[in-house]
């Protein structure tokens, strides 16, 4: 619900402004391509009068006292019709240049008429072409100006002609007058629907776009108070404000302005601290969006010369945070929908303070990594540092070696998380135990370990590695079996400062992992010879994006605890769905890394629609429709052209039914179709708001059913390889094996 806190006295001017108010595209001749067309129609339309009154000049009975009169009046129309199409300059032309070409049409018409028969006169009928003319490019108080201008020349007759006066004349003026208004009525009522749909679907682009770019600064980790002016600049742009400010709650009196922006008019600079009074007060007692339509006088607004606004609220893991404002200078200039699209990108500033105050929480942990005891990744990179200076300092030898658990995601996804953290935890464990007491462990990543050896060379950590590498595969791991890590190794011989050391080190270990795994390999540049710098910057950069991608993915399954996970069960299956399709181990990775944020399109979709208990309907549909689009968009500036689209594709249906493209079956990526069969299996056998689920049985035999229409034949005859190697019921959550 939206509170509007509008003066009730004020409804007298909010119907002025709504009268005065011109609406893009119905304001008349206020674009230059609307005056070039206008200016267009006035010559084809003065050079079809000029031909029609020279034809008239040789009908039968025509008045030949008046032939040379009549041709004049068309020789001035052509002139003026040729001239309208070939010289005035109607893009940059003034209205009023329009505006006198159509009176003088009042002229033309009325001439013509008096010299053609008066109320028998054909020359009436010009009258329909001012009509229609002033209805299309007109506003709706000027073109009536031009419906009564031409009833009055309409009239004329009654001025001159004796036969006006007969009851034929009188009928025809009674029923053409009001046609004029009909048809200019009918006229204007399809433009403005015309108006309308040109200016939904410029809202509905300019919103995606402006979600586009929000999301992607949070897939990308960017700094929160980067986030927080993106946004204030997106809401200003959406709605065409002048002014639009990220403001947090400080306390139960105060707000701190988090990021603002303003088209050169007065605002809140960031870190400025608001008292909460008026409308902010309304808002935090009521958690809903306030929306004032004309700030009143002594308001801290209407002081800042802003005369209507809308706030909409902020809330973050469930608890208000904030809010979001976007304030104008003109009053009842808000549009009907300011304070939902206002409230659609709050929701997403909330998803995007989320993510960047638990990075912020992360940051200010303790320097130990709970889950195995070691240093974590921040520690680490500073005792690097340390370390490097002081061996080069001293002339002494450093080696690191970066390690990673081979097939570590095989484990979560066949055993669950608790079984991946218990063996994270027992490698930690096993790499200490062959560790001295004057080396760095620690945990840098998922499955990513660190071992920075002081007063060691690259063959002494060579050796080192090779046992710790022994002592992780030698003994399996409870309810396991054995496992395996690959490392790589670099010292300072190779390396000119820490961050150097640890990029060539990693790369050494991407090295080993691309050579088999069970490996250790110690950097030499002309064997690790693609790991230049750039090219391991621009995988970090990309890992970067990545991984923020799949955390705004997640956050968006876990809007709905049915569909929590939603993304990683997909995953899991359309991995082996590629496996039994014989696909090769880097195809498969890449498709994992697709299925992992297929959705995040989402995003752009309202929770009431994605959680509603019950069908949608058509308007609700669309918009859930939207965001294979929208998915398409954010993913394609992290993942390649093929990756973008199995994400873009994976609605299609072999019989051309899908969306968003209505692709059939040869057009169809495999990858795509492979993936919308993990995606609707994972909807059928999961419990929704909107359904139960299916008993495995049941939801198989459907999918059979369905290929060649819904799924492709092949990834179904994968799904049916894996339930009889007996892996289906294995990925299936609540299924035993």
């Amino acid at each position: 619900m939206t509170t509007r806190s509008t003066p009730s006295t004020s409804w007298v001017n909010g119907l002025r402004a709504a009268m005065a108010e011109r609406t893009p595209g119905l304001g008349g001749l206020r674009t230059p391509e609307e005056r070039q067309l206008a200016g267009r129609m006035t010559g084809l339309l003065y050079l079809t009068g000029a031909v029609s009154a020279v034809i008239m000049t040789l009908l039968p009975g025509a008045a030949p006292q008046y032939a040379l009169g009549i041709l004049a009046v068309a020789a001035v129309g052509a002139v003026w019709g040729v001239a309208a199409l070939t010289i005035v300059p109607w893009q940059t032309a003034r209205p009023w240049v329009s505006h006198l070409s159509t009176i003088c049409g009042f002229v033309i018409a009325g001439l013509l008429m008096t010299m053609t028969g008066g109320e028998q006169s054909p020359a009436r009928f010009y009258l329909f072409f001012i009509v229609v003319y002033a209805a299309y490019f007109y506003p709706l108080r000027e073109a009536i100006l031009y419906f009564i201008g031409c009833g009055l020349v309409l009239c004329l007759p009654f001025l001159y002609d004796h036969d006006a006066t007969q009851f034929s004349f009188y009928g025809e003026v009674l029923v053409v007058i009001p046609t004029y208004f009909v048809l200019g009525y009918v006229i204007l009522a399809g433009k403005r629907r015309l108006v309308d749909q040109r200016e939904r679907a410029d809202k509905l682009a300019a919103e995606q776009g402006a979600l586009q770019r929000v999301a992607t600064a949070v897939a990308r980790e960017r700094p929160r108070e980067e986030v927080y002016s993106l946004v204030a600049v997106e809401a200003a742009r959406l709605l065409d404000a002048a002014a639009s400010g990220v403001v947090q709650f400080d306390g139960e009196d105060e707000l701190v302005v988090a990021g603002s922006w303003s088209d050169g008019s007065v605002r809140y600079e960031p870190g400025t601290r608001i008292p909460v009074r008026g409308d902010t007060e309304q808002l935090r007692r009521t958690g809903e969006a306030v929306r004032v339509d004309e700030y009143r006088p002594g308001s801290a607004p209407y002081g800042m010369g802003y005369r209507a606004g809308v706030l909409a609220p902020v809330w973050v893991n469930g608890a208000l945070w904030g809010l979001l404002a976007a304030v104008k200078t003109v009053p009842h200039t808000l549009s009907d929908d300011a304070d939902e699209r206002l409230s659609a990108f709050s929701d997403l500033l909330g998803t995007a303070i989320a993510n960047t105050e638990d990075r912020a929480a992360l940051a200010r942990q303790a320097s130990t990594d709970p889950l195995t005891g070691m240093g974590n990744h921040r520690t680490f990179h500073e005792r690097l540092r340390i370390e490097v200076r002081r061996a080069q300092r001293y002339g002494r030898p450093l080696s690191l070696a970066v390690v990673d658990v081979d097939n570590f995601k095989r484990v979560n996804d066949t055993a669950g998380h608790e079984a991946g953290d218990r063996v994270l935890a027992d490698v930690a464990e096993r790499l200490g135990s062959i560790a001295r007491t004057e080396d760095v462990l620690a945990r840098i990543g998922g499955d990513e370990f660190a071992m920075l050896l002081p007063e060691t060379d690259r063959l002494q950590a060579l050796a080192a590695l090779e046992r710790a590498r022994h002592v992780v595969a030698v003994r399996p791991f409870e309810n396991i079996g054995h496992m395996t890590i690959s490392a790589g190794i670099c010292d300072l011989e190779s390396a000119t400062d820490a961050d150097a050391m640890f990029r060539l080190a990693d790369g050494a270990l991407y090295w080993s992992k691309a050579h088999g795994r069970d490996i250790v390999w110690i950097y030499d540049p002309e064997t690790v010879r693609e790991l230049s710098a750039e090219e391991r910057a621009q995988h970090l950069e990309r890992g970067a994006a990545l991984r923020g991608l799949r955390a705004l993915a997640r956050a968006i399954d876990a809007k709905d605890p049915m569909t929590r996970r939603h993304s990683d069960r997909v995953a899991a299956l359309v991995t082996e769905l590629a496996k039994a399709s014989g696909w090769n181990a880097e195809q498969v990775g890449r498709l994992n890394e697709a299925a992992l944020v297929h959705d995040v399109g989402k995003i752009g979709v309202p929770d009431a629609v994605l959680t509603k208990a019950g069908p949608l309907n058509t308007e609700e549909h669309e918009l859930i429709k939207q965001h294979a689009a929208l998915s398409t968009q954010i993913v394609a500036e992290v993942l390649d052209d093929e990756q973008t689209a199995w994400v873009a594709a994976h609605h299609e249906r072999p019989d051309g039914r899908g969306y968003p493209r209505g692709l059939t079956a040869d057009e169809i990526p495999t990858g795509a179709a492979l993936l919308a069969v993990a995606d609707a299996w994972d909807v059928m056998t999961v419990s929704r708001p909107y359904s139960v689920p299916k008993p495995p049985e049941e939801a198989l035999a459907e999918c059979r059913d369905l290929a060649g229409a819904q799924f492709t034949s092949e990834a179904i005859e994968a799904l049916l390889v894996l339930h009889e190697i007996g892996s289906l019921w294995r990925l299936t959550p609540g299924i035993p094996a």
